[in-house]
């Protein structure tokens, strides 16, 4: 199941895409995915070490407020 968005607007959107077509080449067009990454969601939970030695990953260590950027 999918819902839109409230805020689309299917004139609007049907203007920007003849914009776009109307004033760039396909070469000059680069997608985004929409996905995010941060540093939490990336940190491995297994690590392999020679015996005896303990498997060590250096990491950053921030305090303060969480700070998103788009």
């Amino acid at each position: 199941m999918s819902a839109p968005a409230i805020e689309r607007n299917e004139e609007r959107r049907a203007n920007f895409l003849i914009h776009i077509a109307e004033n760039y080449a396909a070469e000059q067009l680069v997608f985004v995915d929409e996905s995010g990454c941060n540093r939490i969601t990336t940190k491995r939970t297994h690590a392999w070490a020679p015996l005896g030695w303990r498997a060590r990953r250096r990491d950053y260590f921030v305090r303060g407020q969480k700070q998103v950027t788009f």
